[in-house]
């Protein structure tokens, strides 16, 4: 199930989310990246010294960058490649920037109005 904002995010951008229900077989993929990353990037660096974090930045995209131009075993193209075989399907962002709703349940006063932020706002009456 879909929160409200988050649905609300996904109609603003015109987006459609597809999820496996139940199944959460894709999140595992994008933490195990995580995982890997500070294996091998911190196995590499452990003895280097950086004198600004400048530099420490740079040798960390060269290595992303390394990374996403590697092939992937199963797939057999890399990740830039793959990015880039779906990348006309991407949407442009839009200009405005999103205003994150807030929902809350509220209960009515007798005289049709509800609480919300220390203010009252009247409702119908039905």
């Amino acid at each position: 199930m879909i929160k409200k904002p988050s649905r609300s995010t996904l109609n603003i951008w015109g987006s459609e989310l597809r999820l496996r229900v139940r199944k959460p077989q894709d999140k595992g993929n994008a933490q195990r990246q995580i995982g890997v990353i500070q294996k091998h990037f911190y196995s590499r660096k452990k003895n280097d010294k950086f004198i600004s974090l400048f530099s420490l930045n740079q040798d960390f995209k060269a290595y992303i960058h390394e990374l996403n131009h590697a092939v992937m075993k199963d797939h057999g193209v890399s990740h830039y490649e793959r990015f880039q075989q779906g990348k006309h399907l991407l949407l442009p962002l839009p200009r405005d920037s999103f205003c994150v709703p807030e929902y809350r349940t509220a209960k009515v006063h007798s005289d049709c109005h509800i609480p919300f932020k220390r203010n009252f706002y009247s409702i119908p009456h039905e």
